[in-house]
């Protein structure tokens, strides 16, 4: 599984830094919670395991190599973002659609777009108009919550079950599972609480 992921990561990785892709490509569902349990399930087997043996400096190595890989998309994403939304400012088209972003990445578009358009319209312009810059504009923004504002039912939680799950079937028809005992995984607000909530809880919110 690890040596897989590792794999995948540089996968990703060299498709983000092809010079003719202008904007990040679009991520498998929840790819960074993902490999986020990954690392946190690779850090409890080095917990575990014996600190002077091979296999412990291997896991080791392991973590060390997906957060290295992980740092460097997300850093890659993040500056094609930036200049994206520049550009979408600057020449009124749209380069980036929010659906194909990750959820982590959703709250920074919003927050960074919003910013750097008032900068552009209320700034820049302004100055180039001989006019003062209206900086309170942009001073505004942290205050505006409208911009990162979440639905809750659209809220995910991470969660680990503390006993052998079958198959659960969700609102829509979709199903999850069946889930073995300690596994970690991610499910929408509605569903976890079910698992998580009351004295016949079989899961824990982590």
């Amino acid at each position: 599984m690890t040596n897989n992921l590792i794999e995948d990561l540089f996968s990703t990785l060299n498709f983000e830094k092809k010079q003719d892709i202008i904007k990040p490509k679009k991520l498998p569902e929840n790819f960074f919670k993902k490999i986020s349990e990954e690392i946190r399930k690779l850090k409890k087997q080095i917990e575990k395991s014996d600190p002077n043996s091979e296999e412990t400096q291997k896991l080791k190595d392991n973590l060390n190599q997906i957060k290295i890989l992980l740092r460097e998309i997300m850093l890659i994403r993040l500056k094609k973002i930036i200049e994206c939304i520049i550009l979408q400012n600057k020449e009124n088209i749209e380069l980036i659609e929010e659906k194909d972003l990750e959820d982590e990445e959703k709250t920074i578009y919003k927050i960074l777009n919003k910013a750097i358009s008032v900068y552009i319209k209320d700034i820049i312009k302004n100055l180039l108009e001989g006019e003062y810059p209206n900086e309170d504009a942009l001073l505004n923004i942290l205050s505006d919550e409208s911009i990162i504002k979440r639905k809750v039912k659209d809220k995910k939680i991470i969660i680990i079950t503390a006993e052998s799950l079958p198959k659960i079937l969700a609102p829509g028809g979709k199903t999850y599972g069946p889930f073995h005992y300690n596994d970690i995984v991610i499910l929408q607000n509605s569903i976890a609480e079910k698992l998580t909530k009351g004295k016949q809880s079989v899961a824990e919110e982590i």
